[in-house]
């Protein structure tokens, strides 16, 4: 149907306008028969091909269902207008079929074809361009992190973020960072590793993980203004009390400087929420120091013996009120009290034997 159609059309334009009168009725007489021949021909063709378009779009072959109806448009106008919606879902659906195959390029220049032909529409298309464009972006950074290149995939999703600032696109930055702050830890570059943890942070600054790392950098280089800062945000994010180590930790250092009441607060906190904790022995231990600084000395006197119970010998210094009220409370004063009288007794009996001894060669003497 399609060369019958293309060869009357060329025998109908290549029609010439010389010739006799009668020559002149006769091509008259022939091009209105080819007219009519031609209209029927074209009839049958853009009704076959409407159809096949039809049927290749049920089939899937999106491809094929625009280009019937491409023919379509060039042969009759008014018919294609009338699948113009057809053409257009077989569009989109073929873009789709891309997208899912992540064959994006080409996606994209489906959306650019139907921009040209829908410009009505131009704005949804170019959206989708837009965010398939993304889409590409991200495929090509994620390659680049499977293949160890974190650097270059960081600078990809950063432009990426200015695109589409997205919670996903947020949370993929600061893992990337996250991982480079790892490797110039692990290289002992900690400038680096301030550096990217701190980008990981502005990204997700909930990450707890990263805090607490972060905090443990800090802690490595005596800087624990920054430490106890990042310490304390862990603490008020950690719900579970997961980094219950960070009691301890904090509680250590208000100890060495003698901040005896907020040291003992998260000395108990970590007892409290580390039970299966193997710090547990010194962690009593050291608890009982801070409690008979502050002059409790029963709490004081029950946690060093939890210690002991859990098998640590006492090796920290105490006060001396509080040595001697754990002598009284263990009963050993009471020895000691017994034998330090025996000792005095038996000084005293001495000296009096010594006394007496001297004395007597004197008395014998006055007697004789």
């Amino acid at each position: 149907l399609r060369s019958a159609y293309s060869a009357e059309a060329a025998a109908k334009a290549g029609t010439t306008e010389n010739g006799s009168a009668s020559n002149l009725e006769d091509e008259s007489r022939k091009d209105i028969l080819r007219d009519e021949y031609l209209e029927k021909i074209k009839l049958l063709l853009v009704e076959t091909e409407i159809k096949l378009a039809d049927k290749y779009f049920s089939l899937g072959e999106y491809e094929k269902t625009i280009g019937y109806l491409k023919e379509v448009k060039e042969i009759d106008q008014k018919k294609y207008l009338v699948n113009v919606l057809l053409e257009e879902k077989a569009y989109r659906l073929l873009a789709e079929k891309f997208v899912k195959q992540k064959n994006y390029p080409q996606a994209i220049k489906i959306y650019k074809e139907m921009v040209l032909i829908y410009p009505e529409k131009s704005r949804i298309y170019k959206e989708e361009i837009r965010k398939l464009t993304i889409e590409e972006k991200i495929e090509k950074a994620e390659k680049l992190l499977k293949q160890g290149k974190y650097q270059k995939a960081s600078i990809l999703y950063e432009e990426i973020f200015q695109e589409s600032p997205k919670k996903k696109i947020k949370l993929r930055l600061s893992e990337i960072y996250a991982r480079l702050g790892k490797i110039a830890y692990n290289k002992k570059d900690y400038l680096e590793t301030k550096k990217y943890w701190q980008k990981s942070l502005g990204f997700v600054p909930e990450n707890l993980q990263i805090l607490f790392l972060l905090a443990g950098i800090y802690r490595e280089e005596n800087n624990w203004q920054k430490a106890e800062k990042y310490y304390l945000r862990v603490l008020e994010l950690d719900k579970e009390k997961k980094y219950n180590q960070v009691f301890l930790l904090l509680g250590k250092y208000y100890r060495e400087n003698k901040l005896y009441q907020q040291a003992r607060e998260y000395y108990e906190k970590y007892l409290l929420y580390a039970k299966e904790s193997n710090q547990q022995a010194e962690t009593y231990q050291e608890l009982s120091q801070i409690l008979s600084y502050l002059g409790q000395y029963q709490q004081a006197y029950e946690n060093l013996q939890e210690a002991k119970k859990l098998g640590l010998k006492n090796n920290l210094s105490y006060p001396l009120k509080f040595r001697v009220y754990c002598l009284f409370r263990s009963g050993k004063i009471y020895f000691y009290i017994l034998l330090a009288s025996i000792l005095i007794l038996l000084i005293y009996f001495y000296r009096r034997y010594k006394i007496l001894h001297l004395r007597m060669p004197t008395e014998r003497k006055t007697l004789t």
